[in-house]
């Protein structure tokens, strides 16, 4: 039949779990970000681990 896969050939597609997130900061404004690992990003954000980043004055948040 066309489009259906034999059980030979099936392929396993992995799929990874990711979050969005958003965090208030001490400013008032908002940031909305995605990632696999949501306990890393935040405290990424909350230790200003990016001088550059959008949260990094604007901490804590």
């Amino acid at each position: 039949m066309f489009g259906v896969r034999s059980s030979a050939v099936e392929t396993r597609q992995i799929m990874n779990l990711y979050f969005v997130y958003i965090l208030k900061c001490a400013d008032g404004l908002t940031y909305t970000g995605i990632t696999d690992n949501i306990d890393r990003r935040l405290s990424e954000h909350q230790n200003g681990t990016d001088k550059t980043a959008f949260t990094y004055r604007r901490r804590p948040v």
